[in-house]
Parts: C-alpha cells; structure tokens; sequence
C-alpha cells in the first residue's frame, strides 16, 4: 500500500520500519519520512485482530505523539483508520476508517 501511495519502501531516509523515536521505546511497525524527520505513523497489526480494540488506537496515538507527527494510521491490512492526534489522542477514536475491499470495489466499478 506505502509504495502504492509513492512511498519509496526500499529508501531508509524515506520509510523505516520498526522505527524507535527514543532507545528504550517500543518502535512503530513504520514511519514514514520527509527530510530523515517522521511525518506519519503506521502501525499494523494482523488480520484477525478488530481495530475496534481500544489499545491499538491508544497504542498508535501514543507512537505518534513520541514521534512528534500530527497523524497517524492504524491498519490491520483490510481496514485503515486515518487518526489525528490532536483531536483523538484523549478519544482514541479514528478520523476516517476505510475498508480497503470496499475501495477495491469501488475502484474496480471506475475501471
């Protein structure tokens, strides 16, 4: 998905994965970079788990509020939740959620 956005996963200075913000802080499944400084998170977890689940918002709100970024994204691969760190992070509610087999299909109805 990051490469299909344009994010060159290969490039270190550009995405890292299991990026720490601080030694001695669990790391993000990714941070994506501009200029070597984070400007998103996202954190992944498997399929089967329901980002429904308190803790993994909580838990993405908190990775990006150590990063010092404004948004982050929790997905476990089918659904992606777009959250605002200022607005959620006493919430831990998600912005906008997506269910990526719905914009398939939609994206399949365009073609």
């Amino acid at each position: 998905m990051l490469q299909a956005l344009g994010w060159d996963i290969h490039d270190i200075d550009e995405v890292k994965n299991e990026n720490r913000h601080n030694s001695g802080h669990n790391p993000v499944d990714y941070a994506l970079l501009l200029n070597r400084s984070p400007v998103l998170v996202v954190e992944a977890k498997p399929v089967a788990h329901s980002l429904d689940d308190p803790r993994w918002g909580l838990q993405t709100l908190g990775y990006a509020h150590g990063a010092g970024v404004d948004w982050c994204v929790l997905t476990n691969g089918v659904e992606w939740q777009i959250r605002d760190i200022d607005t959620r992070l006493a919430k831990g509610r998600a912005e906008e959620t997506t269910d990526i087999t719905d914009a398939l299909c939609a994206f399949e109805k365009i073609d």
